[in-house]
Formats: structure tokens, sequence, C-alpha cells
């Protein structure tokens, strides 16, 4: 680690504030309001807003099957008028359609340029990527158009104009970052870059993402152009190529090191699946506590150069150790407590459904303190069930996600008569574990069998309730 940083990486520039004349109330004539302020009139007094993570969550177990399930659930929540709102990792333009995305840039809204969503291979036998939008791959379907969105780890969000169907950025937002967002990769990336390297060695805790370079968007090596906001780092073990490296004995009598199952269980693996191919999951979190140990040390020593924030987002069980550098004050549940604060509504009289599989995902469970209207849903193969539940029952007495300890969480939590479900703190908002309460169920099948028991006792009339219940039994 190079101690000695240059003078520019330690400078900050003056704040640039956003003009408060630019900015656009975007919420007050969007979709999900209007959808809102739709429910309160047909009768539901408390009205429901679905919030769905992507990756993980709102994905059909099985892409090219038909039904589709996220299709399925977009249109019985259309009939029933409860916006869907996608808080993801994922940039912008990924959830735009060809229409969204046109209409967007016209009105000024969005400078990023078109994703490329579509996989080819070259003559030369290298993976490539094509423009395309999400409406022309199948794995997308069902997964763009909300009617808002929390986009790049919650740093940005959109909201869909119900006149005019473009989305209007929530500017404001983000005018409480030191740096606006053409500087702010410019000033963080030659930092991050320090940090992950050793300078007497030359090796790096962490390789940078192809997105992270404009170049590989231009020749297609990248999905998406650089994210203003967001720099993804992935810590992985020695010998990880990207694909699978072998930890574990196997029949074959290969001279692998095999892992103790307790160390893995220390860091949220489930030992019962531990497979020849399993990574060495701790390998790659020591390296990422390294990272942040040395951000400490730096910071420690007073000096002040980090107008940014990290976000964990590791999944143990296929050995990554991910975090991501973010604007500073940015998260998920930042967005989520960003947006129920601006639709007009006090958020005590709004049913918020947020469904996720993530640690970042059950983290929104703060979004929503004291609220018993709220309710967060880990669906049916969340990487946290199992150590959520072991947790509870007492079989991992310090229970961790990832290196991170959870056991504070996980003290809060109160039991519930119903199956699978828990409060945080008394009055607290709702946690669903998806795998327990819904046996079987994976990604979207979860959220549409929740939403089948959410709809009883709503005020609807049965035609439309018949319709719905079609949709969802179908997709459940």
């Amino acid at each position: 680690m190079n101690s000695d940083m240059s003078p520019e990486i330690r400078t900050v520039e003056p704040v640039k504030r956003v003009d408060p004349s630019e900015i656009r109330n975007p919420y007050e004539a969007s979709s999900l309001v209007r959808k809102l302020n739709a429910q309160k009139e047909a009768g539901i007094s408390s009205p429901i807003v679905l919030f769905v993570d992507l990756d993980g969550t709102f994905e059909d177990p099985n892409p090219n099957g038909s039904p589709n399930i996220p299709e399925r659930i977009r249109q019985a929540c259309d009939l029933l008028n409860i916006p869907v709102v996608a808080v993801t990792s994922r940039s912008e333009e990924m959830t735009f359609s060809a229409e969204d995305y046109e209409k967007t840039k016209a009105s000024g809204q969005i400078k990023r340029p078109k994703a490329r969503l579509k996989q080819i291979v070259g003559p030369d036998g290298k993976k490539r990527f094509e423009v395309a939008s999400p409406e022309e791959i199948p794995a997308f379907r069902g997964q763009y158009s909300f009617d808002a969105v929390a986009a790049q780890t919650g740093a940005v969000i959109y909201t869909r104009q119900q006149d005019t169907g473009a989305y209007v950025k929530d500017k404001e937002y983000e005018a409480g970052s030191k740096f606006d967002e053409t500087q702010w990769r410019e000033k963080v990336l030659p930092v991050v870059t320090d940090l992950i390297t050793d300078h007497e060695t030359g090796e790096r805790l962490s390789t940078l993402l192809p997105i992270e370079d404009a170049a590989n968007y231009e020749n297609g090596s990248a999905d998406v152009f650089p994210l203003e906001w967001r720099i993804q780092l992935d810590f992985k073990a020695d010998g990880d190529d990207g694909t699978t490296l072998t930890t574990g004995a196997t029949d074959s009598g290969t001279d692998n090191k095999i892992i103790d199952p307790a160390i893995y269980a220390s860091v949220g693996l489930d030992p019962e699946k531990l497979t020849p191919q399993t990574l060495t999951a701790e390998e790659a979190i020591a390296k990422k506590q390294e990272f942040k140990n040395r951000i400490k040390k730096l910071r420690d020593s007073g000096v002040r150069i980090f107008p940014f924030g990290l976000i964990d987002d590791s999944n143990p069980e296929k050995g990554r150790a991910t975090v991501y550098v973010v604007r500073k004050h940015a998260s998920k549940q930042k967005a989520l407590k960003r947006i129920l604060d601006h639709i007009g509504m006090s958020k005590f009289d709004i049913s918020s459904i947020y469904c996720g599989d993530s640690f970042t995902d059950l983290l929104s469970l703060e979004a929503f303190y004291k609220n018993p209207r709220a309710a967060v849903l880990l669906v049916g193969d969340s990487r946290l069930t199992k150590t959520i539940e072991d947790a509870l029952s007492g079989k991992l007495p310090d229970p961790r996600w990832a290196g991170q300890s959870i056991r504070s969480l996980i003290r809060r939590l109160r039991d519930t008569d119903d199956l699978g479900v828990r409060t945080l703190g008394e009055d607290g908002p709702k946690l669903i574990t998806g795998g327990v309460r819904y046996d079987g169920s994976q990604k979207s099948e979860t959220i549409a069998a929740y939403l089948l028991e959410r709809i009883k006792g709503l005020p609807i009339n049965i035609e439309t309730y018949r319709k719905v219940e079609d949709l969802l039994k179908s997709a459940a």
C-alpha cells in the first residue's frame, strides 16, 4: 500500500450544488403517485407499493418458460394499481425499454448510452455485447418500464411520468454529494486503485471490472458504460479465474486443500452445500477486509480524501466478496426512504413490500423502522435464509454474513404466530423468510405467493380479484 498519495488525490474540490431552478419534482406527476392515489380512491386505506430487487429476486427461475412470472406479477399489479419500483445494482438504462429510453433522453434526463444487453460470439471466438433493449432479451422479460427505479445500488432515482411516459431524475437526491456526477468517478477511481494496490509487490487485492473502463463499452467487451456513482470491486480467492476453484476433497483423490466446514459457517455459508467446486470464500473475504482496513488506516491518520461510501454485497456461497464504492450517503435503504418521504403520503399509511435476496436487501428493514405496515420478503432461494433461521434457533451463536456480524439485527427480531414471519422489534416491519413460508418457491415465485396472501380482504370487485388471482396462481 502506498502511503504517499499524490496531492491531486488529496485535494477536495469545492462543493458543486444543483441549481434548485433546474430541479423538477419527479414525484408529483409520476405513475407511482397516481397509482397510490387510485388505490385510496378505490377504498384501500393503506395503499400498497411493491419494491423489488432484480438480480436473484425479480427473475423467472426458468426465463425461457411460459408463462413468464415477472410479467404475470406486473400484470396483476397493474390491475390493482400497485406501483412496482425496481431497487437494483443495475444501471438505469438497463431497466428502460427502447421507448422509455428515447423519451427520457429527448427530455434531457439521461446522458448515458444504451446498454449492450445482447451477448454474441465474434469471429475470434470471444464474447461481445451488442446494443439491445431489455424487451429484446428473454431473461429481462417483466424487468423494465417500472414506475420508478433506484439504480446503481440506490445512488440514483428515476420516476416514470404519467403524462409523457418519460422518466425524470431526482437530481436533488444527488445534490448533497461533494462532487457532481461528472467529477466523482474522476476523483475517486485513482483513490480506489491506489487502495487495492500493494506498490511494493505490484499485487492487487481486486482487479477492476471491464465496466470500469469506457473503452470496453465502446469495443463491446462490457455491457454498460461506466457508472457515474459506483465502482465495483470483486475480491476473489487466489487461483479463482472467475469461474470455479476446487477447494474440497474429491472422489478422484486430487490433492486439493480441504476447508473446515466450520470456517464456511462462520462467514454465512451452508456447510451442507460444500462441493468440490465451492470457492474459498474466507480467502476472498480476507482480501475485502484488508481493503476496508486500508481505508480505516488512512481515515484514522487524518487524511480527508474519501467522498464515497461502501456497500457490501458479498455472496459467500459463490466465493465472491463484493464491495460497491458509491457516492457518499447512497444506498438502497436511503433510496427507499427518499421515495417514501416524497410521494405525498405518510410512509406509515403505505403498505410497503420490499423483495430481495441479499445482505443489502436485508438491511432495507432499517428503511421501514417502526412501520408495522411494511414487510421485507426474502425470496425462497435467498442465500440468507439458512443463516437467519439457524441464528434464531441458536445453532449459530455468532451469526455472520461474509465476515460481518448480523447478531444485533437477529437479536431485534421477534417471533410471530405465522410461519416464517418475524417483526423487527415489537412494532416494526415484518421480515418474511420465503424459503420457510413458501417451501420450494424460488425468486419471483415467492413474490407471487406472498401477493396472493396479501390481496385477500382488499376491497376489489370480484371480476378483478379473479383475474389477479389467476395471474398470481399461475406464477406462484
